[in-house]
């Protein structure tokens, strides 16, 4: 996942001599309106073009009922989902980190995590996006296959499923850095980034209890209870810090909802896992 907000340095990216302004303007590489190669540009679109050819499909298996069922083969297949989610969760959270040790001149107080797609190290950026996508996709799979609905209810796993689809609209239309104008691939990538934050908290908020009921008694219980706790604290953090006074330390709770929401992911995979082992 990526962030709410663009709080970069004033007007160029730390490693970089160039204004961001330089920067290609996804809406122009999509119309072939630049140097951006046009290999790079469809690869992203079929990307795209297969994420939301998968949100359908989930969506369909969803409206035609999904509960639980005895049949060994489903349960096999839901725990190979759950296991690949969580294996991509993990990988995703290494991206995450070393972002952090990297030399990217962006600081983890002051900047928001969007800011890492400017500059040198922006192809791991988002490739992180991408294997955080997959893994939520494959979770909402796995779920709907392992768990199914009822129990859980319908919209929050259609939640669930459109949560990729708004990260990969953020890795399509970069954000602003601080001190440039407003572009329309910054108003986008908010847009995205408000729709994944929200849809997160949602899932979190109405589906965790549902998973609790499935096994009280599993030691996941309690960390699955502490995690849907922290995500709204978290996320008015995050809300409060975008204003100008705080706006210094908005990375500081961004990450820390970004950590909490995909130990989340990570916890219902294994409830997956459970359930249908």
């Amino acid at each position: 996942m990526t962030s709410l907000g663009s709080r970069g340095p004033r007007g160029r990216h730390p490693n970089s001599s160039a204004p961001v302004s330089e920067r290609s303007d996804p809406l122009l590489q999509f119309a072939g309106a630049d140097d951006e190669p046009v290999a790079g540009r469809w690869l992203l679109l079929s990307l795209a073009g297969f994420g939301l050819l998968a949100v359908v499909g989930g969506v369909v298996m969803v409206a035609g009922g999904s509960p639980v069922s005895p049949d060994r083969g489903l349960g096999v297949i839901a725990a190979i989902l759950a296991m690949t989610s969580l294996a991509a969760t993990v990988a995703y959270l290494a991206v995450f980190a070393s972002l952090h040790v990297l030399p990217t001149g962006f600081s983890p107080v002051r900047h928001a995590v969007s800011d890492y797609a400017v500059g040198r190290y922006a192809p791991l950026f988002r490739a992180g996006l991408y294997v955080s996508s997959v893994a939520v996709l494959l979770l909402a799979f796995a779920l709907i296959r392992g768990v199914g609905s009822p129990p859980l209810a319908s919209r929050d796993v259609v939640y669930l499923l459109l949560i990729p689809v708004a990260r990969i609209g953020m890795t399509l239309f970069p954000t602003s850095l601080e001190g440039e104008r407003l572009t329309r691939s910054a108003v986008v990538h908010y847009l995205c980034a408000i729709a994944a934050f929200t849809l997160t908290y949602l899932v979190i908020s109405e589906m965790t209890v549902n998973l609790r009921n499935l096994d009280p008694a599993s030691w996941l219980d309690n960390p699955l209870r502490w995690t849907a706790w922290a995500v709204a604290p978290e996320l008015v953090l995050v809300m409060v810090t975008m204003l100008r006074p705080l706006r210094r330390i908005f990375g500081v709770f961004e990450r820390l909802f970004l950590l909490t929401t995909n130990i989340w992911f990570l916890l219902v995979a294994m409830v997956v896992i459970d359930v249908v082992g």
